[in-house]
């Protein structure tokens, strides 16, 4: 492959290694992420107006630099709120199938990477850093959590799974949001699901969710809501259908809570929350039901949101979620497009939406390139012509639809917080 770049096309013009460039309010919005082969600084320039629904996708194969360049936007967005103060907020929702955002809390500990950051991007060692630690929080997803946790050796696995992955929390599917009792039947592998007993039972929970007060234990337990419709109903085959599925949901009661975690932080002035799925054999349907019922929750609760904030949603490498052939993906789908198009979007605050996958046509056809704001397309690893790694975050092809801009071939910056663990 042609070696576009060498190291002395940036010493052509060193005046820019040292520009910086300051916010002056949010009518200058601008994330440094790299340079042109002209040694210029490339920038996200970002509508002032918090009310806009921003949509970037960034594309290219495996190893380019995706996720190296969702962090520096990361970092970027903590920036501005460090700059802006109290005029603006960004709670991030992350939801990462591999467990790449994991190290975002410790400073980039690579030196040729600090080198590179000082001599062509114009940081010092203050600026070189991990995100506060008490601003990231961890989540794993309920099915972590082993049904043999109660036994030494369950709690010891999970004890291992929370070091191994820094989980802080343990992120719990809330309840209300299951509008289909087939995706709990689905989460139970109950593999009988017949339309007699799944009738009776769809308009019962529909009944009880729209009770505002109403527990999912007071449905559950013994003698509960569920219990005594079950009771009632006289086809005998469909009331042991019935009690099997209430006695799988109270199994696994301890996947779900009354509230959302991650809903709790839309209020934060700024935050780094991720959503690992933990990718384990078997667990497909766990982790697309976790998805869909996370998307929910948040596009519900947000609608409701009055405080002035510019939420970010970064989704890591959906290619498997959507999947047709994936379970839920139809409905991950067209929770993904609502939120896309705007459905939670009011006058006090709009959102930044981030598609993180390597082919763009593995999306749906309303998500591909020419319907969102700015693009990133990443072709390769720069490489010397001896051929050896230079720390970035990769090259890229830059297009700001929004500002009708485009940039060529741009040499993306390593981020100030570790890759890693």
């Amino acid at each position: 492959m042609e070696r576009l770049f060498s190291m002395d096309a940036f010493k052509t013009n060193p005046s820019f290694a040292t520009h910086r460039t300051p916010f002056q309010g949010l009518a200058k919005r601008q994330l440094l992420f790299g340079r042109n082969v002209n040694g210029g600084f490339i920038y996200v320039i970002l509508p002032p107006e918090l009310e806009r629904v921003i949509r970037i996708l960034v594309t290219g194969e495996t190893d380019t630099g995706k996720s190296l360049l969702i962090r520096v936007l990361i970092e970027g967005f903590f920036d501005e709120i460090i700059w802006f103060k109290d005029r603006i907020r960004h709670p991030i929702f992350i939801f990462d199938y591999k467990g790449n955002y994991m190290g975002i809390t410790r400073p980039n500990q690579y030196e040729r990477d600090k080198e590179f950051l000082k001599s062509f991007f114009g940081f010092n060692d203050d600026n070189i850093f991990g995100i506060p630690s008490k601003f990231v929080n961890i989540y794993a997803p309920p099915h972590a959590i082993p049904v043999s946790t109660a036994t030494e050796e369950g709690k010891q696995k999970f004890l291992e799974l929370k070091k191994t992955f820094k989980v802080t929390n343990v992120w719990r599917i809330p309840w209300r949001f299951i509008s289909d009792p087939r995706w709990l039947a689905g989460l139970f592998k109950i593999k009988d699901i017949q339309t007699s007993w799944m009738g009776y039972l769809h308009p019962i929970l529909e009944k009880a969710i729209s009770r505002e007060n109403v527990t999912m234990r007071e449905i559950i337990k013994e003698g509960g809501i569920l219990e005594q419709e079950i009771e009632s109903i006289g086809d005998t085959r469909t009331r042991t259908s019935l009690y099997t599925f209430l006695d799988k949901w109270r199994r696994y009661s301890y996947m779900f809570s009354e509230t959302d975690p991650l809903v709790r932080h839309l209020s934060d002035r700024f935050s780094v929350n991720v959503l690992t799925f933990l990718p384990t054999a078997g667990q497909n349907y766990s982790n697309n039901l976790c998805l869909l019922t996370a998307l929910e929750s948040l596009l519900s609760n947000l609608q409701h949101t009055t405080i002035r904030t510019q939420p970010i949603f970064i989704f890591h490498d959906l290619r498997n979620a959507l999947d047709p052939k994936s379970p839920l993906s139809d409905q991950i789908t067209n929770a993904l497009m609502r939120l896309v198009y705007g459905q939670a979007r009011t006058k006090y605050h709009g959102y930044i939406v981030i598609f993180e996958i390597q082919k763009e046509r593995a999306l749906p056809r309303m998500l591909w390139p020419e319907e969102l704001s700015y693009h990133y397309i990443f072709r390769m690893k720069w490489k010397t012509s001896l051929n050896m790694d230079i720390p970035t975050g990769g090259i890229c092809d830059y297009e700001d639809r929004y500002h009708d801009f485009k940039a060529k071939n741009v040499v993306v910056r390593p981020p100030k917080s570790h890759y890693v663990i």
